[in-house]
């Protein structure tokens, strides 16, 4: 559990400044639909286990 957590609060601090980031640039209002895919995208990364994101872009490179 500890780890999912360490790996859910990584993910979401990095998508949160690129999220903040791109919101800046764009010069748009952060909409809470973007927040909540923010938070989802966050679980995905920490419930998906270590190195199955490299199994599938070898997948689609091959």
């Amino acid at each position: 559990m500890k780890n999912y957590l360490h790996k859910f609060y990584q993910s979401f601090s990095m998508l949160a400044m690129v999220w903040i980031i791109v919101t800046a640039v764009i010069g748009k209002t952060i909409s809470r639909l973007s927040a909540i895919g923010i938070l989802v995208a966050a679980v995905i990364v920490a419930i998906v286990p270590d190195g199955w994101f490299e199994k599938v872009i070898n997948m689609i490179h091959q």
